[in-house]
């Protein structure tokens, strides 16, 4: 595999080409089978209030819960290096607070 690094650019592009497309065909041949009829977000199609809506809404819940805090992870450990000494702070996440714990030697 390390030798295999100058192909890296490539094998990114033919992914998001890939990926691309394969979005492009579905979101094309489901507007071609059921035109306009069908509401921008799907999951309002589905009849509320039965089981199948809970556990879609609560799973919809649970995954923006959860990419969250992998969304500001980066975020913080650029701000940490950037302004703070990063062998001398440390970002605690105690509930939903971000607690910035300091070591000052004497």
């Amino acid at each position: 595999m390390v030798g295999c690094r100058h192909l890296f650019p490539a094998y990114i592009h033919a992914t998001v080409y890939i990926i691309f497309v394969i979005l492009s065909a579905f979101g094309t041949l489901g507007y071609l089978s059921y035109g306009d009829a069908v509401k921008q977000m799907i999951v309002l199609e589905i009849p509320q209030h039965t089981m199948t809506s809970v556990a879609i809404d609560i799973t919809l819940i649970i995954s923006v819960v959860f990419t969250y805090p992998l969304q500001c992870y980066p975020v913080i450990e650029i701000m940490e290096s950037a302004i703070l000494l990063p062998s001398m702070h440390l970002w605690v996440c105690v509930g939903h607070q971000l607690v910035l714990l300091s070591y000052h030697p004497i």
